[in-house]
């Protein structure tokens, strides 16, 4: 009786398994979430671009010629708890050398100053590369916000 009830236990961790493995077959995305240090929070999401995909599902020649045309676009999510910012929330979209970077922050006080420190951010990204740096910084929006009544 206790080895079936064993086998029963290891077919249901399997079972989620195989679920998750195939979740992400369908939508490739890296999650991770945990403390990066004592009191610092983080969230991070990596969708695996559309184009990539795509790419493994051609052949040769096919998939050369497209290559050019219809680059990669990452995306990837952000989600930091600091002690003086609060939380803050970032969203990446990187084509090739172009950087579209969001900033979101819940504290009026600290999208100021983001605000003022967002020049030196896009030249220092710029310094690694990256020939089109856009940073926007803004105050967090609602869920209810942009929905239609």
């Amino acid at each position: 009786m206790a080895l079936a009830n064993g086998s029963e236990l290891a077919d249901d961790a399997l079972q989620g398994i195989v679920r998750h493995q195939l979740e992400l077959m369908v939508t490739p995305t890296l999650r991770w979430e945990g403390d990066l240090w004592s009191g610092i929070f983080m969230a991070l999401a990596i969708h695996v671009p559309e184009a990539m995909g795509r790419h493994g599902e051609r052949g040769g020649e096919e998939a050369e010629q497209d290559s050019e045309e219809d680059e990669a676009v990452w995306h990837s999510e952000l989600t930091l708890s600091l002690p003086r910012l609060g939380t803050l929330g970032v969203n990446f979209y990187l084509k090739g050398t172009s950087l579209n970077l969001t900033l979101e922050c819940d504290d009026e006080s600290s999208v100021a100053a983001l605000r003022t420190e967002s020049h030196d951010l896009e030249a220092r990204l710029g310094r690694c590369g990256l020939a089109d740096v856009k940073v926007s910084i803004m105050p967090k929006r609602d869920a209810s916000e942009g929905m239609e009544p």
